[in-house]
């Protein structure tokens, strides 16, 4: 779930829901509840959305309107692959505080947006400045939670998060917490969480139920259930159908698994998406059709998507151009892997760094990013596994700390 605006969001959805599609056939707990039709919600968002800029065009004291805005821009930008809604989401967050500084939501809208940036130490200072002002106590500890998470403070994120459910157990709190629990490889209590916040909804918008299905996708992905992981990722599709990252992960799962024709369905309805994971998958595809030379074509624009996107947003991207270069560029994918690992040291980030290190032969880096590896309060089977077989190539000479690392 979003944070500080989830609340709003979905109770603007409702208002305006309608339409209801038929239930698929019942497998997990709430496969079989009724929601808004995919398609007519998307566009009620695209709505909602020209409706608050009107409204934030009129008035510059409409800080709640901004904040409601930006929330609903980032959902939109994040469920269905419009990265220009990221652009556009921070040109109001900081409009908000130029024009209302002495307004908490103003604070509030900023934070989130950077945080969705990836910029999480400027939006704890947002959130300070939020709580200075009064902003309600609830929507800091929500924005609160996610960038400690994010920077893989993972046991302060919990015990907000756990506050939060104490305090309304909530559809949107116990998904939040059961994202926490991820984080913290308790599958099992994060698996039983979303089955509580299932219980803890009874309305008919698809975001929450299709972000539940998400999580218990990513959940059987990591236990290595593949069946699983593919039949989740599609119940997200038959509820969103437009919803990208669903689409690309089930495209990636059924390529990994060899599955090319349950990947090409996956990534039919996103043929003309700039997304740039969307379009490496597309690459991938072809390339396994026997078509290298529209492949690298399509990689090429891939990888000058990517030098855009972190050019305009260094902290979000860093990752995603780290992965996919990894094949094509193996110093700048280690480059940018390591930027990453500065910003937020969790177990993704160390994988990506690993990973990037030994691509780039730099043996020496990968034996100390795996010592601070296993440092980790928290880690991932394919993390540990990783962090084992460098160290057991290590040259003895090899130093415990790398400078300019965080150091866990």
């Amino acid at each position: 779930m979003k944070t500080a605006g989830a609340s709003s969001l979905v109770l603007c959805l409702l208002a305006v829901a309608g339409c209801r599609s038929s239930a698929p056939a019942p497998g997990d707990l709430g496969d079989a509840l009724r929601t808004t039709e995919g398609a007519l919600a998307a566009s009620n968002l695209d709505a909602l959305i020209a409706g608050r800029e009107a409204l934030v065009s009129r008035d510059s004291r409409f800080a709640s309107e901004r904040m409601v805005l930006v929330d609903l821009l980032q959902t939109r930008g994040q469920l269905f692959g419009r990265l220009a809604d990221y652009d556009r989401a921070e040109e109001v967050a900081e409009a908000a505080v130029a024009r209302a500084p002495q307004l908490p939501e103003s604070w509030l809208a900023r934070a989130s947006n950077r945080l969705a940036l990836h910029r999480f130490d400027e939006a704890l200072q947002d959130l300070e400045e939020a709580n200075r002002r009064g902003a309600e106590k609830d929507a800091v500890e929500a924005l609160r939670a996610s960038a400690l998470l994010a920077q893989g403070k993972t046991d302060e994120a919990l015990a907000l998060r756990r506050h939060a459910v104490t305090r309304w157990a909530s559809t949107s709190n116990l998904s939040a917490l059961a994202v926490a629990e991820m984080a913290a490889g308790d599958l099992a209590q994060a698996s039983a969480q979303l089955d509580t916040a299932v219980r803890a909804y009874h309305d008919v918008a698809p975001f929450p139920l299709a972000f539940i299905d998400f999580q218990r996708g990513l959940i059987a992905e990591e236990a290595g259930t593949l069946d699983r992981a593919s039949a989740r990722y599609q119940a997200v599709l038959r509820r969103l159908p437009a919803h990208v990252q669903a689409a690309a992960h089930l495209a990636a799962l059924e390529l990994a698994r060899g599955h090319a024709d349950a990947a090409a369905r996956a990534l039919s309805p996103f043929a003309s998406s700039d997304e740039p994971e969307v379009m490496a998958l597309r690459a991938d595809f072809l390339e396994r059709q026997a078509q290298p030379q529209q492949a690298e074509l399509l990689r090429g624009r891939v990888e000058a998507r990517y030098h855009s996107l972190v050019a305009r947003h260094p902290e979000a991207f860093a990752d995603h151009a780290a992965r996919f270069l990894l094949t094509r560029d193996a110093p700048r994918a280690l480059e940018l892997a390591r930027r990453n690992l500065a910003m937020r040291a969790t177990p993704a980030a160390y994988d990506l760094a690993l990973t990037a290190a030994q691509a780039a032969g730099d043996a020496m880096l990968r034996c100390q990013l795996a010592q601070q590896a296993q440092r980790l309060p928290h880690s991932t089977v394919r993390l540990k596994a990783l962090a084992s077989n460098a160290l057991s190539a290590c040259p003895p000479t090899a130093l415990p700390v790398l400078a300019g690392v965080p150091s866990r």
